[in-house]
């Protein structure tokens, strides 16, 4: 399980070891590219797959005031070429790596100690990170209080990824809650 201490990150420098995306796929049916992200924090890995779509989407909910997005251009014609595809997996790679580095400097400067639940989800840290593991949680519960206070059940069921989450987060000399909900 990844711990992401963001007071030991270092923007720029250090943004290049935390996201790449290395490579993409071609799916055949129905035909369309799928980039593969590599995230890497102190030396725990995983990977996201994304199409393009997906980021146009976190791209407009990320930075809902721009009026032109900072991601590449889509392209209608030729868009399955080795060449373009390369070059769009370049210019994703860079814009990914500058909203981490963005998010990580806001987070840092707020003292806050997890990423924001919208890059925390793009790239799966709500699934590998102690941080962004025990705020989803929280948020979760938060949302579903009034339908826990009214059922007859009065427990909270953990899975083993849940439970260590928890048990590392309490370990930690920091405050409880981020300040991020």
């Amino acid at each position: 399980m990844a711990l992401l201490d963001i007071s030991d990150v270092a923007p720029p420098f250090q943004r290049e070891s935390i996201v790449s995306i290395p490579s993409y796929r071609i799916n055949e049916t129905p035909r369309y590219a799928v980039y593969t992200i590599v995230v890497c924090v102190n030396g725990v890995l995983w990977t996201v797959n994304r199409r393009y779509r997906e980021f146009r989407r976190f791209d407009k909910e990320r930075f809902p005031d721009r009026s032109k997005s900072f991601l590449p251009p889509k392209k209608l014609v030729g868009n399955m070429d080795k060449e373009f595809l390369n070059e769009r997996r370049i210019e994703l790679e860079k814009y990914i790596r500058s909203v981490v580095e963005l998010d990580l400097w806001l987070a840092k400067r707020r003292r806050q100690y997890c990423l924001p639940m919208l890059i925390a989800k793009f790239l799966k840290f709500n699934i590998y990170e102690v941080h962004s593991i025990c705020e989803d949680m929280s948020i979760g519960a938060a949302n579903n209080v009034e339908k826990w206070l009214g059922s007859s059940v009065k427990y909270f069921e953990f899975n083993s990824l849940e439970m260590y989450a928890v048990t590392e987060r309490l370990k930690l000399a920091e405050p409880t809650t981020s300040g991020n909900s």
